[in-house]
């Protein structure tokens, strides 16, 4: 997940991994524009997907102001990956964000 744009002027990439029901986050986070980071090549050997979109889009998802389907209708939205792995996922995608959504946060 690639966010873009953060009110205090950062990019931020984190990625996940899912092992047997544990999750693993690395998060790195550079001064915007991150060319490092918005320019990356996706392989998608390594990852089932990727997503990009700025900080504003992210917190209407967080805050539930739009759900995964509009997410990914959005034109602020780039989603990567196998559409056909994706949609056999999406199941796992909205339990992450009804998770994330639970966690109490200040934006």
């Amino acid at each position: 997940m690639r966010c873009t744009d953060t009110p205090d002027g950062k990019d931020m990439a984190a990625s996940y991994r899912i092992d047997h029901g544990r999750v693993q986050a690395d998060l790195r986070v550079e001064d915007a524009p991150s060319r490092a980071i918005r320019d990356e090549p996706f392989d998608k050997r390594a990852a089932l997907a990727r997503t990009t979109a700025p900080y504003s889009v992210w917190t209407r998802l967080d805050r539930g102001e739009m759900n995964v389907l509009q997410l990914i209708t959005s034109p602020q939205y780039k989603l990567e990956g196998s559409m056909l792995k994706i949609v056999a996922n999406i199941g796992m995608f909205n339990a992450m964000n009804a998770a994330a959504a639970r966690i109490p946060k200040a934006y």
